[in-house]
């Protein structure tokens, strides 16, 4: 009540009013802690969504404009045709060449060591005809990187006759592809029956 002004006394029947309560935290005592404000708790994510949010400051680089996407590599057309090549040995002092017909009828020989198939001569056993003696080391070799495929044939030419005495005279023509021997053709005689320009072990191969 405002001072110097008395509430008047309840009048029979009537009931004191009880002042308002008022609502708070009640202080605590002595020895008692301040208990924590409570606190709302935010629920954690699953695993999936763990594994679908961007990591927090760490973003995915996406490709600049005109920048080439890397995509897997795929062989391209088919594997490279076989390599041919084509041996001959023999083991006298005659002179034998090496030819050999390609599929567009062009032949390897002392005198045109390339072809336009990819052909080559690697060596002339007999660069002047009889003179050194090679003994039974005689070996000419011819190959082709396989570009021009068709029907590949090959012959011992006997160039010259340079045995003066009779011997026996054996030829071998091999032919491989891919290094795996396919053909092989060997003749042994005495060397008084051969025939000079006759063509010995043809051999042919087909790729």
């Amino acid at each position: 009540p405002s001072p110097g002004i008395e509430t008047p006394p309840p009048g029979p029947g009537e009931v004191t009013p009880s002042p308002s309560p008022i609502v708070g935290t009640p202080s605590p005592g002595p020895g008692e802690s301040t208990p924590p404000s409570p606190v709302a708790s935010t629920p954690s994510p699953s695993p999936e969504e763990e594994s679908s949010s961007p990591s927090p400051g760490v973003e995915s680089e996406a490709p600049s404009p005109g920048e080439p996407t890397e995509t897997p590599t795929e062989p391209s057309g088919p594997p490279s045709p076989a390599r041919l090549q084509f041996t001959l040995t023999w083991n006298t002092n005659d002179n034998l060449d090496l030819r050999v017909t390609d599929p567009n009828g062009e032949v390897i020989k002392y005198d045109n060591p390339t072809s336009a198939s990819g052909g080559q001569l690697l060596n002339n056993a007999k660069e002047d005809s009889c003179g050194e003696d090679l003994g039974d080391n005689a070996v000419e070799n011819v190959i082709y990187d396989g570009s021009v495929p068709g029907l590949y044939s090959a012959v011992a030419h006997v160039h010259g006759i340079c045995t003066t005495e009779i011997q026996q005279l054996s030829v071998t023509l091999e032919a491989f592809v891919d290094g795996v021997l396919l053909a092989q053709v060997s003749v042994s005689f005495t060397s008084s029956s051969l025939v000079e320009h006759e063509d010995l072990v043809p051999v042919q191969i087909a790729l």
